[in-house]
């Protein structure tokens, strides 16, 4: 079983400590977190957390009116009464020692017009050349052929859903990935 340490997002399966998808990203350059910000980060991961308490039927939308997240809050709401997917999962971890990486799903869900289930990584921020590569690591770590799309919610209260289809996303992943690995195995740290 992986275990998760939200605090220092790390994972770790049988006391081995596992990389990201996101650090797999990092570590090759793929992804650039210099132009992001501390608090862009911590109220990204609000918006998400707030998102799952409303999906789990914790809390509603209405229950955020007065807070900075309300209008990204209306913007998924927006998203599921209009494509009405059916939440398999929350937040759900996957990956591990014998895949060589782990991450967390935001949204395992199906669509009424499709019977194969999607990954839905949730983005408060702009459109990035490597979302759709991060999905399809989180794809690589699941071991399954999950529909990729990524819906960027925004303080305006709009969404914009991008269904991710490059074959190729996959093998940059995997590249990365054996990249990582190897340097794993070489003695060094992540």
């Amino acid at each position: 079983m992986i275990e998760f340490d939200p605090i220092r997002h790390e994972y770790f399966e049988g006391g081995v400590l596992l990389p990201s998808v996101t650090q797999v990203l990092q570590r090759v350059g793929i992804l650039d977190t210099k132009g992001f910000s501390r608090k862009s980060g911590n109220f990204g991961t609000a918006v998400h957390e707030a998102t799952a308490l409303i999906d789990l039927g914790e809390k509603t939308v209405e229950d955020y009116e007065d807070d900075p997240k309300y209008n990204y809050l209306r913007a998924w709401v927006l998203f599921k009464q209009i494509h009405h997917p059916e939440i398999m999962e929350i937040e759900q971890i996957v990956g591990g020692v014998e895949v060589g990486c782990a991450g967390t799903l935001d949204r395992l869900v199906l669509f009424p017009w499709d019977p194969r289930p999607w990954v839905i990584d949730l983005k408060t921020g702009k459109t990035r050349l490597w979302h759709p590569v991060q999905l399809a690591g989180y794809c690589f770590a699941a071991q399954r052929e999950y529909r990729r799309m990524v819906v960027y919610i925004d303080g305006c209260g709009k969404f914009r859903a991008k269904t991710c289809r490059e074959v190729r996303d996959h093998r940059i992943f995997k590249g990365a990935l054996d990249f990582i690995n190897s340097e794993l195995q070489a003695g060094r740290r992540i």
